[in-house]
C-alpha cells in the first residue's frame, strides 16, 4: 500500500503541473523528498539487496575486511558505523542528488514520477551503490550541456567510487558531441534487436573467452537461463515502442533531447545486444537509458506546445499507467533469500511497520492541501498582476 500511496502523492502533483502549473515547486519537492527518503533509508529487511549489503557493512565493520568492496561504501560504514545510518546517508545523498539534476528540467514533479516508478524501487530501496552512482552521473549530465568536461569527469569518478560500472558514463561525451541521425540509431537499435533473437552475444562471447582482458569478468557474462527464451517479454518490446514514440514526437533539434535520445538508443542497443548476460544488459545499459524519464515528458510538451489538449491528455493517462504498472511490477518482487529481501510488506527500524505507515501517509497527505494553497497563491499573484496592467492600460 505505501508504494502506491507514494505513487498517487506524486502523481497527483504531476497532474497539477503540467495541466494547471505549479509555480512554486519548493514545497512538493520537500514533502516529496522527504518522504522518499524517510521511506528508503528506514527501510529494514525490506527490498533487492538489503541482506547483502547488511553482510558488507558486517564484514567491513566488524571482521575489518573491505575485500573487493567500492571504497566509499568502506568508507561511509566507517564513518556511521551503525549499518541503519548508512543506509539512511545514502538514500538522502542519492536522492538529493538526482534532484538536483532533475530540477533544470521541463516538468520536474513528472520527471520525479518516473523517476519513482522506474528508479527508485529498482535502486534506492534496492541496489543503492549503483543508485548512488546513478545519482552522480545525473549531475555529471548537467555539465555535459555546459561543455565542461573537468567536473563531468569528477562526478564520473565520484559515481564510479560507489560503483564500478559507472566509469561507462564517460561515453556519454562524445555521444553529445557526435551527431547520430535519427534513422541510423533506429536501424542499429533494429539490428541488436534481431541479435537478440538469434542470442548472437552467446556466440561471440565462445570466441573471445580466452582473452585475458575478459578473464576476470567471467562471472558478469554468465548465462542465466532465467532470461533465455524471453525475447519477446514486455521488457523488451517496451524499449523498442519508445523509441518510435520518441523519434515520431520528441523534437531532437534541443541539444538536450538529442543526447537524450542517442543516450537511450546506445542503452536499448546494449540491454538487446547482451540480454543473454542480464548482469551486463541491466547494470551497464541502466546508464544510458535511465534518460527516458527526461524523454517520456518531451512527449506532453509536444502536444502542449501546439495546443492539443486531447492527445495531452491520453499521453498524461497512457504515462500514469505506464508508471503505474511499473510499481506493481517492482513492489510485487518477491525475493526473499541469501541476498534479497520482499518489498512487501514494508518495515522500517524507526518503529512498528502501522506507525510508520501513518507517519508516511500523514506527511504525503498533509502536502496536497500545502501545494494546492501554493498553487492558488500563485493564481491570486497573476490575476492581479493582469488587473493592475488593466488599470494601468
Amino acid at each position: 500500500m505505501i508504494y502506491y500511496i507514494l505513487f498517487l502523492l506524486i502523481a497527483f502533483l504531476s497532474l497539477l503541473e503540467v495541466f494547471v502549473g505549479i509555480k512554486n515547486k519548493v514545497i512538493p519537492f520537500f514533502f516529496i523528498l522527504a518522504t522518499l527518503i524517510i521511506v528508503s533509508g528506514t527501510r529494514w529487511n525490506t527490498g533487492t539487496d538489503f541482506l547483502h549489503y547488511q553482510r558488507l557493512f558486517d564484514l567491513i565493520v566488524v571482521d575489518g575486511n573491505a575485500d573487493g568492496v567500492e571504497r566509499s561504501f568502506s568508507l561511509v560504514s566507517m564513518f556511521f558505523m551503525v549499518f541503519k545510518y548508512v543506509l539512511l546517508f545514502l538514500a538522502s545523498l542519492s536522492i538529493i542528488l538526482k534532484y538536483i539534476s532533475i530540477k533544470h528540467f521541463k516538468y520536474p514533479i513528472t520527471i520525479f514520477m518516473l523517476y519513482y516508478s522506474f528508479l527508485f524501487l529498482s535502486f534506492d530501496m534496492g541496489r543503492m551503490r549503483q543508485g548512488v552512482a546513478l545519482a552522480f552521473c545525473f549531475i555529471a549530465l548537467l555539465f555535459v550541456f555546459k561543455k565542461n568536461l573537468p567536473l563531468f569527469l569528477l562526478f564520473v569518478i565520484l559515481g564510479f567510487l560507489f560503483h564500478k560500472t559507472a566509469i561507462l558514463f564517460i561515453l556519454v561525451y562524445p555521444l553529445y558531441h557526435i551527431r547520430f541521425k535519427k534513422k541510423t540509431l533506429v536501424i542499429a537499435v533494429a539490428i541488436s534487436f534481431v541479435a537478440m533473437l538469434f542470442h548472437i552475444d552467446v556466440y561471440l562471447f565462445q570466441l573471445v573467452t580466452n582473452l585475458p582482458l575478459l578473464s576476470n569478468y567471467a562471472d558478469y557474462f554468465s548465462v542465466d537461463s532465467q532470461f533465455a527464451g524471453f525475447s519477446f517479454s514486455i521488457s523488451n518490446l517496451r524499449r523498442i515502442a519508445l523509441i518510435i514514440v520518441f523519434y515520431l514526437f520528441v523534437p531532437l533539434k534541443n541539444s538536450r533531447n538529442r543526447l537524450f535520445f542517442n543516450m537511450f538508443a546506445f542503452g536499448t542497443i546494449i540491454f538487446y545486444f547482451f540480454k543473454d548476460f542480464p548482469v551486463v544488459s541491466e547494470r551497464a545499459s541502466i546508464y544510458f537509458c535511465f534518460t527516458e524519464i527526461f524523454l517520456i515528458p518531451q512527449v506532453i510538451y509536444y502536444f502542449a506546445k501546439r495546443k492539443m489538449v486531447k492527445p495531452m491528455v491520453i499521453s498524461f493517462v497512457l504515462i500514469f499507467a505506464y508508471c503505474l504498472a511499473y510499481v506493481y511490477l517492482t513492489s510485487s518482487i518477491n525475493n526473499d533469500d541469501y541476498f534479497n529481501k520482499p518489498y512487501i510488506p514494508y518495515s522500517s527500524w524507526l518503529g512498528g511497520d502501522a506507525d510508520i505507515l501513518d507517519f508516511i501517509l500523514l506527511l504525503s497527505l498533509t502536502a496536497i492541501p500545502i501545494c494546492l494553497v501554493f498553487y492558488l497563491s500563485d493564481v491570486f499573484k497573476v490575476k492581479k498582476r493582469i488587473v493592475r496592467k488593466a488599470a494601468h492600460g
